[in-house]
């Protein structure tokens, strides 16, 4: 499938939602670098990061879960150059781990950027992961699943240090320095956890009381009091 790219050039002033020193971009496929900004023929926006002077992002074109089409797009540091890939399955990140760039599908496979190609990696990741961490090592959680052809309950777990925790999280998992933070469900309780970024161990679990809804968890979990 072609895609054509539509460049508008004029002053960006909106609120970016992710930004590094010079790119910012929003959800529906507007970019800014500097004071100009050009506008990608995609839907949404699930992620973006900045590397080697240019900024990689994963979206989609079509309807939510019924007729998308999913795709990695590069933008020059100028705006003037854009470049589109197409996956066959939906793109959950991008991520930089041992300076080397990857993105995640839903599937947990990781593709690398390599001499300006995506290569399938050697390294997998589980099933609907998302990486909570890839400095020196690399750490991603995954929600639980009810259905029953499939039901098991989520987790977090280390690539190179070999560790796996059992959470059944609703609030994606954030790393807090050494530590892992999160919500956990058992038994229908309400359990605020603090994990070992190292070991995998549980540090501190403390119940919560009362049950907090949805809606009250803090976007920002590392500055909670719990």
């Amino acid at each position: 499938m072609m895609i054509k790219n539509y460049l508008f050039i004029f002053a960006c002033l909106f609120p970016a939602i992710t930004y590094s020193s010079d790119f910012h971009w929003d959800r529906d496929g507007t970019v800014c670098s500097g004071k100009e900004q050009i506008v990608l023929n995609i839907d949404a926006i699930g992620d973006g990061i900045e590397y080697n002077n240019a900024l990689f992002l994963v979206g989609a074109i079509g309807k939510p879960h019924k007729s998308e089409i999913y795709y990695a797009m590069s933008v020059s540091h100028d705006l003037r150059h854009t470049q589109y890939w197409e996956f066959d399955a939906r793109l959950q990140q991008v991520f930089v781990y041992l300076d080397s760039l990857y993105i995640l599908n839903d599937d947990g496979k990781l593709f690398q950027w390599s001499d300006s190609k995506w290569l399938i990696s050697e390294l997998k990741l589980k099933p609907q992961s998302h990486v909570v961490f890839s400095k020196d090592d690399l750490v991603a959680c995954y929600p639980s699943n009810i259905t029953k052809a499939d039901a098991h309950i989520g987790g977090c777990y280390s690539i190179e240090k070999n560790w796996h925790t059992l959470l059944d999280w609703s609030v994606a998992p954030q790393v807090c320095g050494e530590q892992l933070v999160s919500f956990d469900y058992p038994e229908k309780k309400q359990v605020f956890k603090k994990i070992n970024l190292s070991t995998g161990d549980v540090i501190s679990s403390k119940p919560i009381v009362p049950f907090l809804q949805f809606d009250d968890i803090p976007d920002d979990l590392c500055s909670s009091e719990f």
